[in-house]
Order: structure tokens, then sequence, then C-alpha cells
């Protein structure tokens, strides 16, 4: 009988946000859990850089198993804003971990990629609330073509995008999730 199994070492980038909370409290008990993040976290190894950074956040990479990736820009900050965390930064956490052999990427992505759908019937109605005026429609799924409400959409785009481009060229599990978006 041989020791107990490794507990797979987790890095969360964006760990002080709303959803980096609900990671770590999911995934605390049962992970060794590292942050990448600007400002320092009590209770959790803490390496603090700028994802825009990629020299900086290397070090962030070293043994890590898994990269869950949550630091963005959200909202409707300014263009160069956008492009520093979510197009820069992106980049960034996926050739850090290509780097430092990490195997997996859950890359958060957003709502907002496909929110522009609810400009047109049937989801104007549905997100409207007004769900007696419609009598059947097509779910919008991973299948349906983009159609961002934004800038910021746009730029989550690019994550996906990079992450099949990462999964197909160099052999990174990546999982993309869309969380919630704000219309």
């Amino acid at each position: 009988s041989g020791g107990a199994m490794p507990v797979p070492r987790v890095l969360v980038t964006g760990a002080s946000g709303r959803i980096g909370g609900a990671v770590r409290r999911h995934l605390g008990g049962s992970h060794d859990l590292r942050a990448l993040n600007r400002r320092a976290l009590a209770g959790i190894p803490c390496h603090q850089a700028d994802i825009a950074d990629l020299d900086a956040i290397q070090p962030a990479f070293a043994g890590v198993e898994t990269v869950v990736h949550l630091a963005a820009e959200v909202g409707s900050p300014g263009f160069d804003e956008l492009l520093r965390a979510n197009v820069i930064g992106t980049y960034n956490v996926f050739e850090a971990a290509r780097r430092a052999g990490v195997r997996r990427v859950v890359y958060a992505s957003s709502g907002a990629t496909v929110s522009g759908w609810e400009r047109e019937t049937p989801y104007r109605e549905l997100a409207a609330g007004r769900h007696t005026e419609v009598a059947g429609w097509r779910r919008i799924t991973h299948e349906m073509p983009p159609r961002p409400s934004g800038v910021y959409g746009c730029s989550k785009i690019w994550g996906e995008a990079l992450g099949r481009y990462y999964a197909d060229a160099h052999g990174l599990s990546v999982i993309c999730l869309r969380i919630g978006h704000v219309t």
C-alpha cells in the first residue's frame, strides 16, 4: 500500500473576486489552493502580480496541475483595461501554464459572449420575463455563433478561442465555462 494520494495543486487567478471566493470555499478542503492576485489574500498562499506581466506571473505556475482563470476586467471599463486584463492577461495565463507544464486550464468566460441574442425574438421576450409570449425556443448553447453584447463579451470570446488553440496546438486540457452576464 502506497501513501495517500497527493492533493492536486490548483492556482486560482482573480481569487479575491466573488467567484474566486466561491471556488476557494468549494475546493479549499480537497485541493492545495494557490492564488495569483494583485493583492494579498488571507488564508491562501498568494503570488502577487498583474496577469498582464508574463515574467511576473510565471513563478506562480510552478508545480501547478490545474489553473482556474477568473481574473478579468468586468462590466464596462475602457478598452485599454479590457485589452490589458482580458486579452493580454488571458494570453499570459495560457502561455505561463503551457511553459510550466500545467495539465488543465479552466477558463471563466461569460454569458456576455452570447447575450447579443437577447436583441431578437424569442430571446428578447424571455430576457424580459415575457415567457407566455413565446411558444418554444432553441436553447443558446456553445454550438451557436457567439454574439457579444459589447466589447467585454468580445474580449471573453478571445479567451475561448485562445483556449481552443492551446488545446489543439499544445495538448492542454481546457474547459471554458460561460458564467452569468450583465446586459
